[in-house]
């Protein structure tokens, strides 16, 4: 235990933010995906520019920021998957907006396709807190890291395809460098290193990242996210009843927003 004030036990070290930026909030991407998703890109932008800047010019700092931007990734790319089942929610939250959204063969759908099963014990977890319908259906479903099935779910619910070819191949390469960081030690085994073309030539080696990989990440998620939200809204709009409502209008403008305090990235 050593002396002095006693270690405290791992859950003891959970508190809330003291910074000036707070953090992005699930309510916030209840709100806009899009939006919530890209600030936390921009704060992850700003945190590792700090250390760049800060750091000193030696080994021993370099050797600090891999391991930083390291750990980084995995953190945006689950702030990702987060964006992708709140905006997958949302739009299945108004598909009574749609005028030919058939729910029985939605479900069936993914009954057949994705063997899609409610666990009770999930959904009773849900017990007490303001969980919508789509969220409990979002989080049942499986394959957020598959950019090719996510494409796939948004087809069954909206006939949208969110991402195209260059955005699946990056994403592609994302996923599987969190998986490597997550799941094997930071190395890229040969196997994983198979199953993405990109990455083959760096089969048995560890992820090391140059000092800007994090930011360009940020940068390149920008026009991605906008491209991506962009397809499902025209997808949505297309196929939808007119809204008589202000506060239906207003929810699906703020569903479909795309904001960032860095402007510029999403040009």
């Amino acid at each position: 235990m050593g002396r002095g004030r006693p270690f405290k036990e791992f859950h003891e070290y959970l508190t809330q933010s003291t910074g000036r930026l707070p953090r992005v909030s699930l309510d916030e991407y209840v709100d806009s995906p899009a939006t919530a998703f890209l600030r936390y890109c921009v704060q992850a932008h700003y945190s590792i520019l700090y250390c760049i800047e800060y750091f000193p010019g030696t080994d021993t700092a370099t050797g600090r920021l891999e391991h930083i931007s390291s750990g980084l990734l995995p953190a945006i790319m689950g702030h990702f998957e987060t964006y992708q089942k709140y905006l997958f929610s949302g739009i299945f939250e108004q598909s009574s907006l749609l005028e030919t959204f058939d729910v029985d063969k939605f479900f069936r759908g993914l009954q057949n396709d994705f063997g899609l099963k409610i666990d009770p014990v999930r959904l009773a977890a849900y017990r007490g807190f303001s969980a919508t319908s789509g969220i409990v259906l979002a989080d049942s479903l499986s394959g957020w890291h598959q950019p090719e099935r996510v494409n796939t779910l948004f087809k069954a619910l909206v006939n949208a395809t969110p991402f195209d070819t260059t955005s699946r191949r990056r994403l592609q390469v994302l996923w599987q460098l969190r998986h490597s960081i997550v799941h094997t030690g930071g190395s890229i085994t040969l196997p994983d290193a198979q199953k993405v073309e990109d990455l083959a030539p760096f089969a048995d080696q560890l992820i090391v990242f140059e000092k800007n990989f994090i930011s360009e990440v940020c940068r390149k998620f920008h026009p991605l996210v906008s491209e991506a939200t962009e397809n499902v809204q025209k997808a949505f709009r297309e196929q939808m009843v007119p809204p008589h409502a202000d506060a239906a209008r207003k929810r699906l403008d703020s569903l479909f927003r795309v904001k960032s305090q860095i402007s510029a990235w999403l040009e």
